[in-house]
């Protein structure tokens, strides 16, 4: 179950660094995505130092519901390429026959198996406690460390990433809003796009 468990653990993770003998009281945290999510969940513990955010925001709902509608394609990427032990190409042929099928309970059956989290999403809904376990409440409000922000013009996390960022820079603390930035490149969700004329 992705992102359900990532506040228990990454509180104990933190625990435990504490208690190791070369713990010098400074923390970081860097990754996108999902590893994005992993940073939100305990970005208010007072021992990190600095946090770097890629392609990711606090409100996977928003993601998954932009404008309230439920983004299957979004979905059905992930469910296909994080379902199992490791991630996996995604077949873009078995993605279309899973995308052109309903009910939307069934797209990743149709893709490639039954996938429980997948799952949760659509059952879900935009609204409910599941999300609230996910996403938490106003985690820039209880921010404990500044941020640098990495977006991508064609990821879809980019319009609640850049409002992350606007909150973040309002933040009262001095030593959380100043040093927190924000790049945002030409990349798609987790990966590099190769623009016209450009140097490979």
């Amino acid at each position: 179950s992705p992102m359900l468990h990532e506040r228990q653990d990454g509180i104990e993770t933190v625990r435990c660094l504490k208690q190791q003998p070369w713990f010098d009281g400074r923390l970081a945290m860097w990754g996108g995505s999902s590893f994005g999510h992993t940073q939100w969940a305990i970005a208010d513990q007072r021992e990190l130092s600095a946090l770097s955010i890629q392609i990711a925001s606090t409100s996977f709902r928003r993601m998954f519901f932009p404008g309230g509608a439920f983004s299957l394609e979004s979905a059905l990427q992930w469910a296909f390429r994080s379902r199992g032990t490791r991630d996996r190409e995604v077949d873009i042929g078995a993605l279309e026959r899973g995308a052109n099928h309903l009910p939307l309970l069934e797209a990743d059956d149709v893709a490639l198996a039954d996938t429980p989290f997948y799952n949760d999403w659509p059952r879900a809904g935009p609204n409910g406690d599941y999300w609230k376990a996910i996403d938490g409440v106003d985690r820039t409000k209880t921010l404990a460390a500044p941020v640098l922000f990495t977006a991508g013009w064609y990821d879809p996390f980019l319009p609640e990433q850049l409002a992350d960022f606007v909150r973040v820079r309002a933040h009262p603390d001095i030593r959380v809003a100043g040093p927190s930035r924000l790049v945002v490149r030409p990349w798609a969700h987790a990966q590099e796009l190769t623009l016209p004329g450009a140097r490979t």
